[in-house]
């Protein structure tokens, strides 16, 4: 799964993505509970899959952590990126993070991504 964002972020910057009907398959990750999400995720104290991320440039993104039970992925952002570039985050099919079965849309209206960026 890869997303695309052109904007400025800085280091301790965040994104996240509500993604209805995604399940976790696998057992690649490890269980955590993440410090620090931001309060309007509502997701302090939960447990979370934590799953490295490729991103492109390198090390803009290096965790994400998937939230089963919200059907959220938080992923803080960890070096700076200048407006006007992009950044590609790519999460490995071997996560074990499926989408629906029945697929999703070209234009999907139950997807959304929510971030705080510099």
């Amino acid at each position: 799964h890869a997303c695309a964002l052109v904007t400025a972020a800085a280091e301790g910057d965040w994104f996240a993505m509500l993604l209805p009907g995604f399940q976790y398959f696998g057992d690649n990750a490890n269980v955590v509970v993440p410090g620090g999400t931001p309060a309007v995720l509502g997701l302090d104290g939960q447990l979370a899959l934590q799953f490295d991320v490729i991103s492109v440039p390198s090390g803009v993104v290096n965790k994400a952590y998937w939230f089963n039970a919200s059907k959220v992925i938080y992923m803080p952002v960890s070096a700076s990126v200048e407006e006007g570039n992009v950044v590609l985050l790519q999460l490995l099919a071997t996560s074990g993070l499926r989408t629906p079965s029945a697929g999703l849309l070209a234009n999907e209206e139950n997807l959304q991504i929510m971030g705080d960026f510099a």
